[in-house]
């Protein structure tokens, strides 16, 4: 899915009649579902139409908008509104709106490149972003109009990890407008280090050895995440993060011995992307050692929103 970071403003008006009912009518209970999440397993089988939680018609807020969040399901649906979350579409694909590159880079020709979900600056140079896709790794910005080459036309920037070193390539740079930057083929990346970029340049090395979901989080079932590359935290829970791969999306950490669940032993964490929309699964957390929890089988990444963490439960999207 390409996420756009233009935002649709839907309103809908909520009307409320009132059924008189006979005095004899039987009262009706009122069934209500729990979902029981285990230490590792990410919990719950329904999904709403909110913001990759179980829309409840609120609508998840972002970037200052307010979608219509027409959910089926029985969540809140709500987004934290902080301007990197969902724009609030209520279509249940859990939109994060949040470009994963985000952070601050000096690449190998010791250029300075900042880069948020909205605006990449290259040096002096700057590019407005009008949509990204995490899954396919691409960014489409049109060039700014006081940049010194191609002011005003439009740029196609792919990315891609190899184990953690992060490589960009910018291969379009004077579209004429964004569908044909967009419609540009990706860059070959087999080998970005050495060649693929423009024919036969290498790609542009941003960094090594960052973890690709570092930042602060919150998944669907309301519990917070700090990911940095030392440390993983969920709530009050800690686990030292001793490897990565960002290529291969998991992470092994030491679960801390102050943890109320299995202390001092073994966890993986994977992630994958559907589009934008960012999951996690704990694959394992009490495995004996650092090795086992290396060996740990992945979780299953084809279908996360429903399934494949620990079997037949859904992964957690984080927002």
């Amino acid at each position: 899915m390409i996420r756009t970071t233009n935002n649709n403003l839907l309103s809908s008006t909520l009307l409320l009649g009132l059924l008189a009912l006979p005095a004899c009518a039987e009262d009706a209970g009122t069934d209500t579902e729990t979902s029981e999440a285990g230490d590792g397993d990410s919990a719950g089988t329904e999904t709403g139409d909110g913001d990759g939680d179980t829309g409840d018609g609120d609508g998840d807020t972002g970037d200052g908008d307010t979608g219509d969040g027409d959910g089926d399901g029985d969540g809140d649906g709500d987004g934290d509104g902080d301007g990197e979350t969902g724009d609030g579409d209520g279509d249940g694909d859990g939109d994060t709106d949040r470009l994963k590159i985000v952070g601050s880079y000096t690449d190998n020709w010791a250029s300075t490149h900042e880069v948020t979900s909205n605006l990449w600056t290259h040096d002096t140079a700057s590019y407005t972003i009008s949509a990204f896709d995490n899954q396919s790794e691409f960014v489409i910005a049109q060039n700014g109009s006081g940049n010194e080459w191609n002011p005003d036309l439009w740029s196609r920037f792919d990315i891609a990890y190899v184990g953690n070193d992060l490589y960009y390539c910018q291969t379009g740079y004077a579209e004429e407008d964004e569908q044909a930057a967009l419609d540009l083929p990706r860059s070959e990346d087999s080998d970005p280090a050495s060649t693929g970029c423009g024919g036969d340049f290498s790609w542009t090395l941003l960094a090594n050895d960052d973890l690709e979901i570092a930042g602060d989080w919150e998944d669907d079932w309301a519990q917070t995440y700090v990911i940095t590359d030392t440390l993983w935290t969920i709530d009050v829970s800690n686990y030292a993060v001793t490897q990565f791969d960002s290529s291969e999306n998991f992470l092994i950490a030491q679960n801390d011995s102050g943890n109320e669940w299995n202390p001092d032993l073994w966890s993986r964490l994977d992630w994958t992307y559907v589009g934008n929309d960012l999951y996690v699964c704990q694959s394992a957390y009490d495995a004996a050692s650092e090795q086992d929890a290396l060996d740990s089988p992945p979780a299953d990444p084809s279908d996360p929103a429903a399934t494949g963490c620990g079997g037949d439960f859904a992964w957690s999207l984080l927002n």
